[in-house]
C-alpha cells in the first residue's frame, strides 16, 4: 500500500543540481497540489497553464534559495508558489475583477500569516485526499462511500439508511477506512513535506 516516494533531501538537492529526471519527480510530486491550491484560491482554468509554467520555471531558481534550518519545504513551497502566482496574476488583476478571494490574495495588504494559514488548510485537504485517493484500491463495496459521507458530516444512522446497511457496519466501515487514512497521511506528511 505505502509506495516509496522520493521528495527527501536527496532528491532537493539533485534538483538544485538541475538533474533532469530529478525535476520531472519533482513536478510530478507537486504538479497536483500547486493546481489545488491554485483552483483554491480561484485561478480561472485558463490561466491555468501559463502559471503553472512560471512557477515551474521560478521554483528552478527558487529553489537554490530554500534553506531546510529556517523554514519546512511545505511551507517554503507554499509561500513560493503563492509568491510567484501573485506576481504572474497582478498583471492579470483587472480582468479577475469581479473575483473577491483571488483580489484578496493579490492584495498587498494580505498577511503572510492568514496566508500561511490559508494555505495551511488547503494543503491538510489535499493531503488526506490524495491518502484517500491511495488507500481507496483497498477496499471494495461502501467503506469508502461510507468514508466520504461521514466526512461530509452525515451521521451514521442516515448513512446507514441511504446505503442499506446496519449502523454497526457503517462504524466498522469508516474505522477501518480512517485507519489506514490516518496511516497514508502520516507517511505522505513525512515525504512531501521534507521532515525537519
Amino acid at each position: 500500500m505505502l509506495s516509496k516516494l522520493h521528495t527527501r533531501h536527496t532528491l532537493l538537492e539533485r534538483a538544485r543540481a538541475k538533474d533532469p529526471d530529478a525535476w520531472e519527480q519533482f513536478y510530478r510530486y507537486y504538479e497536483q497540489y500547486i493546481e489545488y491550491l491554485l483552483e483554491k484560491l480561484h485561478v480561472g482554468r485558463d490561466d491555468m497553464p501559463d502559471l503553472m509554467q512560471e512557477i515551474m520555471l521560478g521554483l528552478t531558481v527558487k529553489l537554490e534559495q530554500y534553506k531546510r534550518e529556517k523554514i519546512s519545504f511545505r511551507k517554503w513551497l507554499s509561500r513560493t508558489v503563492a509568491a510567484l502566482a501573485r506576481h504572474h496574476l497582478k498583471d492579470l488583476r483587472a480582468k479577475h475583477r469581479n473575483n473577491q478571494r483571488l483580489q484578496w490574495f493579490l492584495s498587498d495588504q494580505t498577511e503572510e500569516q492568514k496566508l500561511d494559514d490559508y494555505i495551511s488548510e488547503y494543503w491538510k485537504a489535499y493531503v488526506v485526499e490524495q491518502a484517500l485517493k491511495r488507500v481507496e484500491k483497498n477496499y471494495k463495496g461502501k467503506a469508502i462511500q461510507v468514508f466520504r459521507m461521514t466526512m461530509d458530516g452525515v451521521k451514521a444512522p442516515e448513512i446507514a439508511q441511504q446505503l442499506e446497511i446496519t449502523e454497526p457496519s457503517v462504524y466498522l466501515l469508516r474505522s477501518r477506512v480512517k485507519s489506514s487514512v490516518t496511516e497514508e497521511v502520516e507517511y505522505l506528511v513525512t515525504q512531501l513535506e521534507y521532515p525537519e
